[in-house]
Parts: structure tokens; C-alpha cells; sequence
């Protein structure tokens, strides 16, 4: 197989290729553990910012724009980082505010209540209008999804981007479409990138994913969705990329495996796709949607 570093691609312009959308989850690195009621993370200093730094950083030596889900307890700790990715075209996007798995927040209210917080921490920040949501941990189904979809288009969002494919079955499209609410109001839902294999969808978008497959899978799963009109949508957290990151015991080995396999070379490989390929964010996409429907849903390949 061929790797990602040895290929040669021009840097196309974005108007060619809009179907390329870069996102990050920017919330603390600790998550992961704070999540599963281990300790050990509260005693490090803040450090959060560092990695975002150097991502805007990068972005800006290549001319890349990203979507940024913020969680509004970062933004509150790191208002300078959501200021600035703001001040320098990255379009500011909601993460929740407490980073809660909506299960955990048990109601429809709780829900609201912990996203306009978000929403109102995120704008006066920014001074930028948020336009999209993703929910932590794809978590977007452990409440009723049109009753959460309603939240978000009544706060005048554009889209959720919540939704991430099963990798074998399920009914959930897996191409961005339009949620019909009622009333003739839609919202737009666009899913993480999966690549269609012997019937499996292969989520090889990001995360762990990006880190876990060979460079050659996630090159080939954006030029299969290039060549359909399909977006092809990267999602990455900061600390994926973060190879200080403290390595903190506990959980058990799977867990410690998919934590920190990859990390130490994952940011030379964005870097490597950032100079092959031209990014845009979902709200470019959403609002130039008609110059790039699919021409054949991945789904159908």
C-alpha cells in the first residue's frame, strides 16, 4: 500500500473542493477520564490552549479553516483560544457546555439548559453566531433526536453534526441530508465520514480512527468521497494530536490503548493532509450545498 506521505497532490482551490470539511471537539484533555470517574488529572496545570495554539497555528501557515465545537467550560477557562480562532476565519460551533453525554443530563430541559449555555458563553466570546452543534460522545440519540433537533434550529442553528454511523447496519443515512422537523422546517444533519468495505462502514474519519488506520485509508476514503460530491468530514480532538499529553493510569488496557495509540505521529499527519488537501468548514458547506450534493450516496456504493 502507498503511503500518505509519498503522494503528490496539488492544493486544489477551495472552490473545488468545498467537500472537504475540517472539525475539531475542543474540549479538555481530561475528558476521557473525568468521564469515567478516574482521577488523577486534577492535580496538572492548564494546558489546554497549547495544542489549540499550535493547531491555529498551522492552519494559518496553509491557509486552512476549520470548525471549532467548542465546550463552554473551555471557552470560559481559554476565552483567548475561541477568541482568536474566531478573529482568524475558523467558524465557532457548539460542544455542549459541561461535556455531558446526553443521557446524563436525563431530560429534554437539562439538555437546553446545558446548550444555550454553550451558545451564550460561545457569541459573547466570539461576537460570532453559532450555527452548528455536536453532541459529546455522539450522543446525540440518548434523548428523543427530533425533540433535540428542535432545541437547536429554535436557537437558529443551521445543523447537528452528532450523528455517527454504525459500522455495520443501522438505519441512520450516512451522507448529510436535511431533517424534515414539521411544519416545513428542516435542519441539516451532517454525519461523521464512514467508507463503505465488504458491508461494513469504516469510520475512518477521525478520532482514535485517524490514529488507528494507515494514512493510505483516510487518503482514499476523501478522494472516494471527492469523487461522489460526498463531503468528507475530518473530526480530531486536540489531545489525538498531542504528544505531551500526560499519560495518566487507570481504566483498563483497552482503554489506556485507545487513549494514546497513534498520538505521537498524528499531528505530523494532519499536517501532511493540510498541504494536500483544501479544507472548509460545515457552515461554507451548508450554505454552498447545492454546487455539491453527492452525485451517488456512499451508502449505495
Amino acid at each position: 500500500m502507498t503511503s500518505l506521505t509519498s503522494q503528490s497532490h496539488h492544493l486544489p482551490s477551495v472552490a473545488s473542493c468545498a467537500s472537504n470539511l475540517l472539525t475539531f471537539d475542543v474540549e479538555h484533555w481530561y475528558e476521557g477520564f473525568r468521564y469515567r470517574d478516574l482521577d488523577g488529572w486534577q492535580g496538572y496545570p492548564p494546558r489546554d490552549d497549547r495544542m489549540v495554539e499550535r493547531l491555529l497555528d498551522k492552519l494559518g501557515d496553509t491557509g486552512q479553516h476549520s470548525t471549532m465545537f467548542f465546550t463552554g467550560r473551555y471557552a470560559e477557562e481559554f476565552p483567548h483560544v475561541v477568541r482568536r480562532a474566531a478573529q482568524e476565519g475558523h467558524e465557532i460551533a457548539s460542544h455542549s457546555y459541561s461535556h455531558r453525554v446526553l443521557s446524563r443530563m436525563g431530560s429534554i430541559g437539562a439538555f437546553k439548559e446545558d446548550f444555550l449555555r454553550s451558545v451564550a458563553i460561545l457569541e459573547d466570546i466570539s461576537g460570532c453566531k453559532v450555527k452548528g452543534y455536536r453532541a459529546p460522545k455522539w450522543s446525540i440519540f440518548h434523548l428523543n433526536y427530533i425533540e433535540v433537533l428542535n432545541v437547536l434550529h429554535e436557537a437558529g442553528l443551521d445543523y447537528d453534526s452528532s450523528v455517527f454511523p454504525r459500522i455495520y447496519g443501522g438505519v441512520e443515512k450516512v451522507y448529510p441530508h436535511q431533517v424534515d422537523l414539521g411544519g416545513g422546517v428542516k435542519i441539516w444533519e451532517l454525519p461523521a465520514t464512514t467508507y463503505p468495505f465488504f458491508g461494513f462502514r469504516l469510520p475512518v474519519a477521525g478520532g482514535l480512527y485517524f490514529r488507528l488506520f494507515p494514512a493510505w485509508v483516510t487518503r482514499k476514503s476523501m478522494d472516494f468521497c471527492q469523487i461522489n460530491n460526498q463531503p468528507s468530514i475530518i473530526y480530531l480532538h486536540p489531545y489525538d494530536l498531542d504528544a505531551t499529553c500526560p499519560r495518566l493510569p487507570g481504566g483498563n488496557q483497552l482503554f489506556q490503548w485507545l487513549r494514546y495509540h497513534g498520538v505521537d505521529t498524528a499531528f505530523d499527519r494532519l499536517v501532511v493532509m493540510l498541504q494536500q488537501y483544501r479544507f472548509s468548514t460545515m457552515s461554507d458547506w451548508v450554505n454552498n450545498y447545492n454546487r455539491v450534493m453527492p452525485l451517488k450516496h456512499l451508502e449505495d456504493q
